[in-house]
């Protein structure tokens, strides 16, 4: 079995995927403030806290975009659009900082910049994409998107606990879209396409 971090299982049912959502956040600025009092820690520590960062934010933003993008696409899709452009723009950070062949400075610099962005990102989703989305859906449509989330959250997290995973992968010498080839690669399995068989 393999082993799945408590913060994509935290036990709760039955929840909008905008109080999920908010707990996500809490936990994201929870870890970065961990991850400041360690300062002083020794590197391996702190790539550990770092790595369990990077972990979260990958699974978590990709059952986002992968759950509640779609269902707000129709009502505003250039808010969409803007919000999936920053979750490539922390996809790469995140590689950059992932990837074992640069300069530690160098991923010094993109955990500011994704600090930053992560900072930015969290005050345009509580005072814009959460209004939105308790404005646009129904009680039972944020319950079943709050399970649809869970479940991507948990079936990913499976996924980065294998020898093939996303986590791993993602630290090659050479920079990948991989984000972009996951999102890809479920689409085309979603809609019976798969690459091995081409139709």
């Amino acid at each position: 079995m393999e082993r799945i971090p408590e913060w994509a299982n935290d036990g709760r049912t039955a929840e909008s995927i905008v109080e999920l959502l908010e707990a996500d956040d809490a936990r994201v600025t929870e870890l970065f403030d961990r991850l400041a009092e360690k300062r002083d820690a020794p590197q391996s520590v702190r790539d550990r806290l770092l790595a369990r960062i990077c972990e979260m934010l990958a699974i978590q933003r990709l059952a986002e975009e992968e759950v509640l993008y779609p269902a707000l696409r129709s009502y505003d899709d250039k808010l969409v659009f803007g919000f999936l452009l920053v979750g490539h723009g922390i996809s790469m950070r995140i590689s950059e900082i992932r990837d074992s062949t640069r300069a530690r400075p160098a991923r010094e610099a993109s955990l500011v910049r994704l600090k930053e962005m992560i900072r930015r990102n969290l005050a345009e989703r509580r005072h814009i994409l959460l209004p939105f989305v308790l404005a646009r859906l129904s009680r039972t449509q944020l319950r079943w998107l709050g399970d649809d989330y869970a479940q991507r959250k948990l079936r990913l997290a499976a996924v980065a606990g294998t020898p093939r995973s996303p986590r791993l992968v993602g630290t090659s010498s050479k920079p990948t879209g991989l984000r972009n080839t996951i999102s890809l690669a479920l689409w085309r399995q979603r809609r019976g396409r798969d690459d091995a068989h081409p139709r």
